[in-house]
């Protein structure tokens, strides 16, 4: 990111301010094999049904509550890896999510200069392969707690699951609950979560 530019600095005081009060990240464990995606009632999602024979991307425009997150992907030039057949693991903040981001944060992201950050933001959502709920507890486990997943952005993050509950950690510290796990897809899988993941940038 070029700071001479204002427009890019006025994004990244906005980060920034994402950013306030993190902690230094831990050193992530290296990750563990996946595991095959286990046969569960498939939930709905943003009040619509899932079909697990379509893609992440067509699944998650049916959703009332991913519109901010599919016109950032297609903004981003996401949308081919999440209609494609290689198989991904999402994890989908909700329009809520995004607007608990600091005010003009989605709205500077979203502008055409800033594509590539944008890009950024949201690979550092996506991880190669499948992870269930089931794998990544079985993998936390073995990890002593949290399974650590390089994200297509290329930084970790790190996913804890403990009974019922599931988090995700950002390489700031910053913490984002599953609230809906396990939507099977055609290329993968996604996972609803409450907040929005930032990478280093």
């Amino acid at each position: 990111m070029s700071m001479t530019d204002p427009k890019r600095l006025r994004l990244a005081a906005l980060l920034a301010l994402a950013l306030a009060g993190c902690v230094a990240p831990a050193e992530p464990d290296a990750p563990q094999p996946a595991a095959a995606a286990p046969e569960t009632p498939q939930p709905d999602v943003g009040g619509a049904a899932m079909d697990p024979a379509a893609t992440i991307l067509d699944n998650l425009s049916k959703s009332a509550e991913h519109s901010t997150l599919v016109a950032a992907v297609r903004a981003s030039g996401l949308a081919d890896r999440l209609s494609g057949s290689a198989p991904h693991t999402l994890f989908a903040p909700t329009n809520a999510a995004f607007a608990s981001l600091p005010q003009g944060t989605m709205a500077a992201l979203m502008e055409p200069s800033n594509r590539r950050l944008l890009a950024q933001v949201l690979g550092y959502h996506l991880v190669s392969g499948v992870r269930t709920r089931s794998a990544i507890a079985a993998e936390a486990r073995a990890s002593g707690g949290a399974a650590a997943y390089r994200t297509v952005e290329g930084s970790w993050i790190r996913v804890a699951a403990e009974g019922e509950r599931m988090t995700v950690t950002d390489v700031h510290g910053n913490r984002s609950a599953v609230t809906i796990p396990d939507v099977r897809q055609s290329n993968g899988v996604f996972h609803v979560v409450d907040a929005v993941l930032l990478p280093v940038t």
